[in-house]
């Protein structure tokens, strides 16, 4: 189960509170709010921090977030390993 809590920050700023697991139903569910909170904001940040688990699908969906200039945030060594070994010469 993954739980999203937004967060406001500046103008036109949101933080995605991440809390969870992001597997199968949640990586939609991750993605359709990730688009919704572009739309609405010049930025958006994820704050990984209680994630506790992610799938291969979750790390593509949090790199193609990061290709679109969303900042990935508060992620442990395991995760950013997860990411930097999944994608060719990016660097997170």
């Amino acid at each position: 189960m993954l739980k999203i809590s937004i967060i406001r920050g500046t103008d036109n700023q949101v933080v995605l509170l991440l809390e969870g697991r992001i597997i199968h139903r949640a990586i939609a569910q991750l993605f359709d709010c990730c688009e919704k909170a572009l739309k609405q904001n010049d930025h958006l940040a994820l704050d990984l921090g209680g994630v506790t688990f992610i799938s291969a699908a979750g790390i593509k969906v949090l790199q193609e977030m990061a290709s679109r200039q969303v900042t990935l945030t508060n992620y442990s060594g395991f995760i950013a390993e997860q990411l930097r070994s999944s994608h060719d010469n990016k660097d997170f």
